[in-house]
């Protein structure tokens, strides 16, 4: 694995400019706040305390909390992208005809 590529992950330096947070919490805020399935995994790995307890408000503030510690917001961007990813994925006949599909069905092909 190339070090050089893998830099724009470093916790502490650039990993924060791949992903605007702000936007990624006004599209958790818009989409994933009070979508069980999404809570549920954000419950397991990082939140503290359960957010299922919480109201919607409480629930903002904890995910302001959580983009705003290195650590965590890593780990929540990672769990955004597996959650969409495989929503992506269950949804993508309803946006694919036959042909993209079959190209979309080779992603699972690669590793990276």
């Amino acid at each position: 694995m190339d070090s050089k590529k893998d830099n724009i992950f470093d916790i502490y330096n650039n990993y924060l400019d791949v992903f605007n947070q702000d936007k990624l919490y006004d599209f958790i805020c818009k989409y994933l706040i009070e979508d069980e399935s999404f809570i549920n995994i954000v419950n397991d790995i990082i939140a503290p305390k359960s957010l299922k307890d919480m109201t919607l408000e409480q629930r903002k503030f904890e995910f302001l909390y959580f983009l705003h510690n290195g650590h965590r917001s890593f780990i929540l961007n990672v769990i955004v992208l597996k959650y969409l990813a495989q929503k992506f994925e269950k949804l993508s006949p309803n946006f694919l005809d036959g042909y993209w599909q079959e190209k979309f069905k080779k992603l699972h092909n690669y590793e990276i």
